[in-house]
């Protein structure tokens, strides 16, 4: 059994983090200098009792982990049948005090039961919607973080709202039905949903939305989508749900989802570029 190093690339040791979500990369070698030929396999990373598993191809692996807030004790540990080796990393997750932050909506139409279009495989509930929202929109805070991170301006993102500590997607009633959002183009329904908005209080100082549009459907034996929306502009971006069927509900799932050979149902709208 062969000592490995394992080396982290983009992260030292006791770094402080304002946002969840953190991309780890690295390499691992063998003291032997075997070689990079042989270090496949899965690498582990525990933080908090939680184990998550990762790929190594040639002696390289990424990572993505959420962080609570205080210290973060992370156990990285690789062992297959010739080398073994661990290490451990210290990072701090603080409160951001930014006063701007980004709310994140789940649009309903009135009377509809909030459900976004997926095939049977699929958990489609207001409740798994909010859940996808949320785990992408945090990769996303990561990713801008560690772009900007490379062009050496520190590691700054937004803040997503939350209450109690968690990041959260709010369930939002609208009293557009769901054909009159069929019924409109995709300028005309972020109108209506930035009116509602406006008219609740919800654009206070400081505050930007995001919103997804739940009845969106795309109709295949027609080619044709309605409930589209694509628009932002000032406080307000809206996008529609067509897409959600295929995001990860939680960080475990993020791997399988983004690497799926699943071919899309014909059913559903294919918005993946043939990736």
């Amino acid at each position: 059994m062969h000592s490995i190093d394992i080396n982290l690339e983009n992260v030292c040791a006791n770094e402080v983090f304002q946002h969840p979500v953190v991309f780890l990369k690295g390499l691992i070698k063998c003291q032997e200098n075997c070689s990079v030929a042989l270090l496949n396999g899965k690498i582990s990373v525990l933080v908090d009792r939680d184990v998550h598993e990762f790929n190594v191809l040639d002696g390289r692996f990424k990572c993505v982990i959420e962080l609570k807030f205080g210290l973060n004790i992370l156990k990285i540990t690789y062992d297959n049948e010739r080398h073994s080796g661990q290490t451990e990393l210290t990072l701090e997750r603080r409160s951001s005090f930014c006063d701007n932050v980004l709310k994140l909506f789940y649009i309903i139409p009135n009377g509809d039961s909030g459900t976004f279009q997926s095939d049977r495989s699929c958990s489609n509930t207001v409740e798994v919607a909010c859940q996808r929202i949320v785990t992408g929109v945090k990769l996303l805070q990561c990713l801008v973080a560690e772009r900007l991170h490379e062009e050496n301006l520190g590691r700054k993102t937004f803040t997503i709202f939350n209450k109690n500590g968690k990041e959260i997607c709010e369930a939002f009633h609208s009293n557009h039905s769901k054909q009159e959002f069929f019924s409109s183009s995709s300028e005309n329904i972020w109108s209506m949903t930035a009116r509602e908005l406006l008219n609740k209080g919800i654009f206070a100082q400081g505050v930007k939305v995001l919103a997804f549009l739940s009845c969106t459907e795309y109709f295949g034996e027609l080619n044709e989508t309605k409930g589209y929306v694509a628009c932002g502009r000032g406080h307000l971006a809206m996008i529609s749900s067509l897409g959600l069927h295929s995001w990860a509900s939680n960080l475990d799932n993020v791997l399988s989802s983004l690497t799926s050979k699943v071919p899309i149902n014909s059913s559903l709208l294919d918005d993946s570029g043939f990736r």
